[in-house]
Parts: C-alpha cells; sequence; structure tokens
C-alpha cells in the first residue's frame, strides 16, 4: 500500500491544470512505488511481490528453474514419495482400507521401515515412527506423500484398490526424473490443502506465499539461523497471518507464536526441508517441558536448481546501509 504521508507530501505546491493531469501524476507516483525495493519485502518491490504470490512458476525475471541436475532422492518427500511407488513393484494392486481409503498396514509399516534407515530424520518422526503404527495416518510423512501421489496422478483408487497410472507406471520403469521433482513441487504447493496437515487456524498466506520463503533462503540461507528468523522476516512482510491468529485463538499461545508456530511447521519443516531444500539441525533442550533449538540453512541442491534474478543478500545490506 502508497505511503498517504508521502502521497501528500508529494502534492504539496503542486497546481493541476485539469483532472486528467491529477490523475496521471498518481499514476506516475504509484508507478514509481510499485517499482520501489522495500525493507519488510526484503528488497523486493510490490510488483516482485506480486509475482511471487501469483505466478511463482512462470516468472523467469523472479526465479528460475534449473532442471539439468540430479533430483535430490534423499529428501525426505521424495524418498517416500519413491518407496510408496516401489511398493507397487510385481503387484497388480493394492487394497485399500475401509472405510477411510488408506494404503494396506503391512504396506505401510514397510515403507516406514525402509524410509527410516535413510537420513535426514527429524527427531519428532523418529518418536512417531517408534510409536504403535494402525494406519496410515499414523504418520503425517506417508499420509501426505499418498495423498500427494494421487493429486500429482501418479496413483489412484478405484473399486477400493489403489493402482498406479501411465505416469506411475512410466517413472517406475524410468526412475525418478527432475520433471517428477519440479511436477511434486508444483502439486504440494499449489494443489495440496497445507493446513490439512495439523490443527492450526488456516492463514492461507502461509502457503501462498512459499516462493517468497525461498527467496528469504536466498538472501540469508548461506548459513546456519534459527528458524525463527525467518518465522520474524515473514510476519514483517505479511502481518495479516497475525490478524487471522488473533480471529481463532487458542489459550496456550498468542496470535503471534501461533503465526509462528503455523508458518516454521508447515514453510520450513514440512516443505522447504522436506524437499530437500534447506537442512535442518535440532538440539533438544529440554523434554519436559519439550523445547529444541532449531537451525536452518539452505542446501547445495536449493543453490543448483533454484536461481533468483532479484537482490542477493549483499546487495540488500548494501541498500540498507
Amino acid at each position: 500500500m502508497i505511503d498517504l504521508n508521502e502521497l501528500f507530501k508529494s502534492l504539496e505546491g503542486k497546481n493541476f491544470n485539469s483532472i486528467e493531469e491529477a490523475n496521471q501524476f498518481l499514476k506516475v507516483k504509484a508507478e514509481e512505488y510499485n517499482n520501489m525495493p522495500l525493507d519488510q519485502f526484503c528488497g523486493l518491490s510490490p510488483h516482485q511481490m506480486n509475482d511471487v504470490l501469483y505466478s511463482p512458476f512462470d516468472s523467469p525475471q523472479i526465479v528460475t528453474f534449473n532442471m539439468d541436475i540430479t533430483p535430490p532422492m534423499d529428501a525426505p518427500f521424495i524418498r517416500i514419495f519413491w518407496l510408496i511407488i516401489k511398493e507397487f513393484e510385481g503387484k497388480n494392486s493394492l487394497r485399500a482400507t475401509v472405510p477411510k481409503g488408506n494404503l494396506p498396514l503391512h504396506s505401510c509399516r514397510n515403507i516406514i521401515s525402509q524410509y527410516l534407515k535413510g537420513d535426514n530424520i527429524l527427531e519428532h518422526e523418529k518418536y512417531f515412527a517408534s510409536t504403535s503404527i494402525r494406519s496410515e495416518r499414523d504418520f503425517y510423512t506417508l499420509h501426505c506423500g499418498r495423498v500427494v501421489s494421487e493429486l500429482a496422478g501418479y496413483i489412484k483408487k478405484r473399486k477400493k484398490r489403489y493402482t498406479l497410472t501411465k505416469r506411475g507406471e512410466n517413472i517406475l520403469k524410468n526412475g525418478f526424473s527432475m520433471d517428477d521433482y519440479l511436477h511434486l513441487l508444483k502439486i504440494y504447493a499449489l494443489k495440496f490443502n497445507w493446513p490439512y496437515t495439523d490443527l492450526y487456524p488456516e492463514v492461507p498466506i502461509v502457503q501462498h506465499a512459499f516462493l517468497f520463503t525461498l527467496y528469504l533462503f536466498h538472501i540469508f540461507g548461506d548459513e546456519e539461523r534459527q528458524i525463527e528468523f525467518y518465522a520474524q522476516k515473514f510476519l514483517e512482510a505479511f502481518p495479516m497471518a497475525v490478524e487471522e491468529c488473533m480471529a481463532d485463538p487458542v489459550i496456550y499461545k498468542t496470535p503471534k507464536e501461533m503465526a509462528e508456530s503455523i508458518y516454521m511447521s508447515r514453510t520450513i519443516e514440512k516443505f522447504a526441508y522436506k524437499f530437500g531444500l534447506v537442512e535442518i539441525k535440532e538440539e533438544i533442550i529440554s523434554k519436559m517441558p519439550f523445547k529444541k533449538k532449531t537451525t536452518v540453512k539452505r542446501t547445495k541442491f536449493f543453490e543448483d536448481f533454484l536461481q533468483f534474478y532479484v537482490p542477493n543478500k549483499r546487495e540488500i545490506e548494501y541498500s540498507l546501509a
């Protein structure tokens, strides 16, 4: 939004001969503002932010995606997805549970067992996996992987059985590619409902502005920073996230704390980390009550995959000096 005080100041001493002339002056001022880098957007202009929000995969002036690299098969989401696909190997179908339509329990346990042999497993995932798994929904990563696999068109459910689609058969035959990675990333970012994964208020801007978070990693992610650092930057850009939490309060967190928790969980832990874009280090401070210190840093894959054509950290620091 244009700073009205600055606008009124620019009008001082101005005399216009017509409404058209005044409108043209205001149009020029609005255009100047919309192209001006803003501190609260960490150097992005309102025009650029509009592209980030509404055309995240179709704004080459903001970011491009390098497809000539190896996909991150060790990324948690990619690993669980691939294990789901591999579970169909040698089988015509998998029987869905009734009435919820989950993957069969023996498949769930097999997939989770293989998943836990990989690296990059967060402590809370290890904890949930150590409990009794009685359903696909007892392990969020698996349940999310199955839902996104359906949304992305790799598996389908028909007559209470899961089968691979043509796309799924092709990936099982030819292997996982960067085209598959980008397709899954788009489905997760644009079609999968992030609030579905928790009991928090919806706060849709958290998902809507996922590319802004990746931009923050572009600027600040070259060194380890506490996860709260990114939550603070995000809420400075989108204070409406706190306002939405005010409309749906809880007794154990302030609206700001709730907005921070939603952002850190959905965007950093369940999106950026699970897709191999950042690495996370957790240090357990205490178990009763549970407290942890979490730091975040962008990965080598992030640097190879994402090419931003907007200011980097040094340019931001220089412009604000």
